[in-house]
């Protein structure tokens, strides 16, 4: 299995959209949908910036977690633009997950994924 690697929420830009990104983020504001079409959306933030995590009903019936504020979260979706609104698209229920323990990317570990960069002291 391929074991895609996070990346911090500033690093998802419009001009790099429509490919499959991974963030680990802080629940910030949770919104159930507000009709029966529209979807459940989470805004979630890194320290980096911030972005709209969006599913809808058939993978929110699916999910382990409940959606809580100030949880910490791993997602794995499309990165998308909604009317201006940065978006990551989740597909199915295991792309969401508890994120306890785990560190969100900072904003220069995409670039080097194997080594990182030293702490600057």
């Amino acid at each position: 299995m391929l074991r895609r690697s996070t990346i911090p929420i500033s690093s998802i830009r419009k001009d790099n959209l429509g490919g499959i990104v991974t963030i680990i983020g802080r629940i910030m504001e949770y919104a159930p949908p507000w009709t029966e079409r529209a979807p459940h959306k989470i805004k979630v933030n890194d320290g980096t910036g911030e972005v709209a995590v969006v599913y809808w009903a058939e993978v929110a019936d699916k999910l382990a977690i409940t959606p809580k504020k100030e949880e910490q979260i791993q997602v794995t979706g499309e990165s998308m633009d909604y009317r201006g609104e940065l978006q990551v698209k989740i597909r199915s229920a295991n792309a969401i997950r508890h994120a306890a323990g785990k560190k969100p990317a900072k904003a220069y570990d995409h670039l080097f994924p194997q080594r990182g960069i030293p702490e600057m002291r």
